[in-house]
């Protein structure tokens, strides 16, 4: 990851605006230290301490988050995990100092000191319904049911599926894919109705030339089967 001086202006400005204006870091906000290493063969010095950097900043997250989870969870919903935080430390970590600078045989090793905003963790999350399994809901009147789909076949049922759940919940970023099997996909999508509402909607309806059936319903998921329909469609609701 590549963070330009300007990101590092504007987080540092952040900062100084909290503590000028509440005393202290961001509400939310925790600090920690930690170590970061490097190698690379052929690599310049800047190079290696920046990665060194990048790679302290990364842990920074994985601890906020193993702070709000546990392992187990962490572990199931690792590749969604690594797509929307540990390879996005911009969006969290408020600023940074370095605190130690060693140089290796093939790269470096730094002790960070960093301000993590983990509030903004923790609410991204819950948006992404990942704290749903622990009882914390998301936003006031939203809830995140897990729907599991049998019957996808092709990447363009499969893109038909994420498209029809993100229009069901209003929003591309409230649904996340955490489960991929042979033809069974499964999201967590957060909707504001009850989630028997959101089973009859689905319930006839008909996405990427396939028609819908619902199989089984429980407060917290959903699991339906595609049939594939004999009049062809576009995908999409009808």
């Amino acid at each position: 990851m590549k963070r330009q001086t300007v990101q590092r202006i504007e987080i540092g400005i952040l900062v100084l605006l909290c503590v000028v204006f509440t005393g202290d870091v961001c509400q939310g906000a925790q600090t920690r230290v930690v170590l970061g290493t490097s190698e690379g063969e052929g690599e310049s010095s800047a190079q290696t301490v920046e990665m060194a950097v990048d790679d302290a900043l990364e842990k920074s997250i994985r601890d906020s988050i193993g702070q709000l989870m546990p392992a187990h969870l962490v572990a199931e919903y690792h590749d969604v995990l690594m797509h929307h935080f540990y390879r996005k430390p911009d969006h969290f970590v408020l600023s940074y100092k370095i605190l130690e600078e060693t140089q290796l045989a093939s790269g470096h090793m730094v002790l960070l000191e960093v301000v993590v905003d983990e509030q903004a963790i923790r609410e991204r999350l819950m948006q992404r319904g990942l704290l749903a399994t622990q009882g914390i809901k998301g936003s006031e009147g939203e809830t995140p049911v897990r729907v599991t789909v049998e019957g996808v076949t092709d990447y363009g049922l499969y893109k038909g599926v994420e498209a029809f759940l993100a229009d069901e919940a209003g929003d591309e970023d409230a649904v996340t894919i955490v489960e991929i099997q042979p033809q069974v996909c499964t999201w967590l999508v957060v909707v504001r109705d009850a989630t028997e509402k959101v089973a009859k909607r689905l319930e006839g309806s008909r996405i990427a030339g396939s028609l819908v059936a619902v199989k089984t319903v429980t407060g917290e998921s959903i699991t339906v089967r595609l049939a594939r329909d004999a009049v062809p469609q576009t995908g999409g609701r009808q």
